[in-house]
């Protein structure tokens, strides 16, 4: 999934919560591997393939801290030791994060075929090849496309309508006169 996916359907699975925030930033953060390493250079690129081709992607997706933040065995251990070493203030405010965190690793694990991660290491190195991918055209990524971007705009349009109608009720009633 791309960055801002990752967002939408982690906040979208907890919208009504008031931390739902914290889950949609917390399914961004394995990514910032990425995001900080290619940010100097993004604006240096010609094109959007010369930035795909660039093989930073591949030290990248090798490094020990990419691996470590996609795995499943990781994010376990981390929300335990959360849970034993924090207060449980500090264990609500962070738990969120942690469970955006989570959710990314499993829909990376459904959405990426030839890049996916060992979602067990460093137990395991088996990678799990997922029937789709969300790049990969070979592996249906316009119809995925497709269909997450269509269910966005969809639920976009009726979080924007339920908004409007709860302000709507709570706008005062305006009298035609005396």
């Amino acid at each position: 999934m791309s960055p801002y996916e990752h967002f939408f359907w982690n906040y979208a699975f907890f919208f009504r919560k008031p931390w739902a925030w914290k889950v949609g930033v917390g399914g961004l953060l394995p990514d910032l591997v990425y995001g900080i390493a290619f940010l100097p250079k993004l604006f240096f690129y010609r094109s959007f393939m010369e930035w795909m081709h660039d093989p930073l992607w591949d030290t990248l997706w090798n490094s020990l801290m990419a691996r470590s933040v996609h795995s499943l065995v990781v994010w376990g251990v981390s929300l335990s030791l959360l849970w034993i070493i924090a207060n449980r203030a500090t264990f609500n405010h962070i738990y969120p994060f942690i469970i955006g965190w989570g959710l990314h690793i499993l829909f990376d694990a459904f959405t990426h075929v030839s890049d996916g991660y060992a979602i067990f290491y460093p137990l395991s190195g088996i990678q799990f090849r997922a029937p789709i991918s969300y790049w990969e055209r070979a592996f249906h990524a316009r119809e995925y496309f497709l269909i997450s971007h269509t269910v966005m705009a969809v639920l976009i349009l009726l979080w924007i309508g339920w908004k409007l109608k709860r302000f709507l009720k709570r706008s005062p009633k305006i009298s035609s006169g005396p």
